[in-house]
């Protein structure tokens, strides 16, 4: 038996889960297509410089690097796809075989079954439509790796679903990879879960030391980590592999000119905490949280959808053997290192008896100098101008503290700045 999808034009916007299945598959979760795709009027190579050959092959990458189906290529040998002849193909053509396009029409796949199972696909794309290659938002000219994406998901066994974001809806959209419908969708037909991409390993992140880091458009995607709130973020993102020794006030920071930073700390699904600008110098991002003993995983993604890939500089500051202060005698908090935009300081801090709040514990700024460069994980945050000592000595014990910049009318002048969180080290 026979059967032919047709991919359309217009844009879709849906919101319901459900995917749709063709209701026949391959016997096993892999198959072959040989192709040698030549435009009758661009030839060989986009307008972008990518050649059809080599989108289609990054096509069937995105299905086989998400699940457990494999497609196999042979670029560089063509075959007829208006005839069954036992090859999978893919080819520009004027016509439908014979017949004319729909005048929505991008692409159409035909399948060849029995008994439920395909033993042949082929797919033909609309050679009379504007054709490139790119990513992002949709543009005049199609992006042809989205559409074969789509049309290789015909291939799998898998229908249009038009009732939420996925890949396979009958009308082309921004969507470029397939979603988590999409992917569920194969787990049905050939088991599951899918794999996660090799760009999803985390890496091991150090602490206390600013690393460099890049989003690009060959990294894990959000979709392929999150939960379905996010089933249909297909921004680039980094993941790390962060493990804390002792528990302690995590501070994270995130700072590019070339994105919008968009920082999160993780334990399997569950987000734990999250930032964009909180607190950041511009688009910097940055995120501080109290954590025990674990191993958690930070992400790196950006928050523009314009801004979606660049460089990035990373930091995740945290007091491991030795304390950042200390608390004297005469409750005055001696800074052994603190890093303010950049630069560090040896800095004393004078208790200060605030006359109208009896009951609250306030220091004001004393003295400070400069210091050589080197590591300081007390920390003056960006814009806030809070003070994080992590840890601090006080009392015999040792505390994570967060102080509040407060402003004193009576000294506008002077940095004064109050207790607002503490957490007691193990």
């Amino acid at each position: 038996m026979r059967t032919a999808s047709v991919l359309a034009l217009s844009l879709f916007l849906s919101s319901a889960w459900a995917y749709v299945l063709s209701g026949s598959r391959w016997p096993s979760p892999q198959t072959s297509f040989v192709y040698d795709l030549v435009h009758p009027r661009a030839g060989r190579t986009s307008s972008s410089g990518i050649s059809w050959n080599q989108a289609f092959a990054q096509a069937m990458a995105r299905w086989n690097e998400r699940t457990v189906f494999t497609f196999h290529g042979q670029p560089g040998t063509s075959a007829d796809p208006c005839r069954e002849d036992g090859l999978n193909t893919a080819a520009f053509r004027r016509d439908e075989c014979g017949f004319a396009f729909g005048s929505t029409t991008l692409g159409i796949t035909y399948s060849f079954f029995s008994s439920g199972r395909l033993r042949e696909t082929d797919i033909v794309f609309n050679a009379d439509e504007a054709w490139d290659v790119y990513d992002g938002p949709l543009r005049q000219a199609f992006d042809f790796t989205r559409v074969a994406v789509h049309e290789l998901g015909h291939a799998l066994g898998l229908d249009h679903e038009n009732r939420l974001p996925a890949i396979m809806a009958s009308r082309v959209s921004d969507l470029s990879l397939p979603q988590k419908d999409d992917l569920q969708g194969v787990a049905a037909l050939y088991g599951g879960p899918p794999p996660l991409p090799a760009a999803c390993q985390a890496q091991a992140l150090p602490l206390n030391v600013w690393i460099q880091g890049q989003l690009e458009a060959s990294d894990c995607r959000r979709l392929d980590i999150a939960e379905s709130a996010f089933a249909s973020d297909d921004s680039a993102i980094d993941l790390y592999a962060l493990e804390l020794p002792t528990p302690g006030l995590l501070v994270v920071q995130m700072h590019s000119d070339q994105l919008d930073p968009y920082l999160e700390i993780r334990q399997g699904q569950k987000i734990l905490a999250s930032n964009d600008d909180f607190g950041g110098s511009g688009t910097n991002a940055l995120l501080y949280v109290h954590l025990p003993p674990g191993r958690y995983q930070l992400v790196a993604n950006s928050a523009a959808p314009w801004l979606q890939t660049g460089d990035y500089r990373l930091k995740v500051s945290i007091g491991l053997d030795q304390s950042t202060a200390r608390l004297e005698e005469d409750w005055s908090l001696t800074l052994a290192a603190v890093e303010v935009a950049g630069l560090t300081f040896q800095a004393k801090l004078t208790f200060y008896p605030h006359p109208d709040d009896p009951q609250g514990f306030y220091w004001r700024l004393h003295s400070y100098h400069p210091l050589p460069q080197e590591a300081a994980t007390a920390l003056l945050l960006p814009d806030t101008l809070d003070l994080v000592l992590n840890p601090v000595e006080a009392l015999g014990k040792r505390f994570d503290v967060l102080l509040k910049r407060v402003f004193l009318p009576q000294d506008p002048a002077g940095w004064y700045f109050k207790l607002d969180q503490v957490f007691e080290r193990n």
